[in-house]
């Protein structure tokens, strides 16, 4: 999840300061070009902790919850999945 999420960090960055007033940020690359610019590299991933704080109960919640319905389906469904057979 770690390296899935400090890639995705970037298109969050961007998708944020492109909906901000104004025409400062134009297309997405050069949104991306003009943080380094301006902030460095370090810019594009300030918002990482306040983005993992969220995405991990996230993700927790939508396992727990996949966890959860399998279980259900399985003690309450004949359901053989080699044969598709009920």
């Amino acid at each position: 999840m770690f390296n899935f999420s400090f890639f995705l960090i970037l298109i969050e960055v961007a998708r944020t300061r492109l909906r901000q007033e104004g025409d400062k940020y134009k297309t997405f690359f050069q949104t991306l070009g003009l943080i380094i610019k301006e902030e460095g590299v370090y810019g594009m991933y300030k918002g990482m902790a306040t983005h993992m704080i969220r995405q991990i109960p996230n993700t927790a919640i939508v396992m727990t919850t996949y966890e959860l319905i399998v279980k259900y389906w399985k003690t309450n469904h004949e359901y053989n999945l080699s044969t598709h057979e009920e």
